[in-house]
């Protein structure tokens, strides 16, 4: 039980800077590239981007105080939006 407690923060973490990702990639690479086409280079280029970014997201929340406060109040306000204006709006 306790590793599925762990297992859930990391999971929701690639899935959150994934889109972040692939906007970068998009940037760098031009053009849409499969991932499954992908040369050897780019793969590797794909994998520091990730890195990077990943490691820009951890500065970034070791320096700024109070992150946890900011990514609450993003995610709640996200939310509501989602689950309120959007109805409203449609």
């Amino acid at each position: 039980m306790v590793w599925f407690i762990v297992i859930i923060p990391v999971m929701k973490y690639a899935l959150v800077v994934n889109p972040v990702c692939l906007q970068v990639e998009s940037f760098v690479f031009k053009e849409g590239v499969d991932a499954h086409a992908m040369s050897a280079r780019q793969n590797m280029i794909r994998i520091a981007i990730r890195t990077v970014v990943s490691v820009c997201i951890f500065l970034v929340a070791m320096f700024y105080p109070n992150f946890e406060s900011v990514t609450a109040f993003l995610g709640s306000s996200f939310a509501f939006i989602v689950s309120v204006l959007f109805p409203i709006a449609c």
